[in-house]
């Protein structure tokens, strides 16, 4: 069986999914952000593409400015990364997160907790 495997002692994870509306159209990218045992630090959902151009442009009337202009900053740092594909089972709640937003919000959200059905789905593989 896959599962979600965790990051190295001292390190974080995002496991990020995209899903496509074949009937409408739209794409959602979807990130979540676990700690090393497994517990949800943070996440987002966007329309990637509309992300991008925020964060590029960073238009000081857009109400999420702030948040562009800090992911603009963390961009900039000297950040030691690890970039790997793995399949979709094992990254279930990202995926499932994902298919709940699809039709929700433009541009960026940030979750700063975990959506309810990643939240239970966190819970239930703690106690297994």
């Amino acid at each position: 069986m896959t599962s979600w495997a965790p990051p190295l002692v001292g390190w974080m994870k995002i496991n990020v999914d995209r899903v496509l509306n074949k009937h409408s159209n739209q794409a959602r990218a979807n990130g979540l952000l676990r700690s090393e045992i497994g517990d949800w630090i943070g996440g987002f959902n966007s329309n990637s593409v509309e992300a991008i151009q925020a964060i590029k442009t960073q238009n000081q009337m857009d109400p999420n400015f702030n948040l562009y202009q800090e992911i603009g900053e963390m961009l900039k740092r000297d950040w030691q990364c690890d970039l790997h594909s793995i399949c979709r089972e094992a990254n279930c709640y990202t995926d499932m997160s994902a298919k709940t937003a699809i039709n929700r919000v433009n541009g960026l959200e940030t979750l700063m907790t975990a959506p309810l059905c990643v939240e239970l789905a966190l819970a239930s593989n703690k106690m297994e």
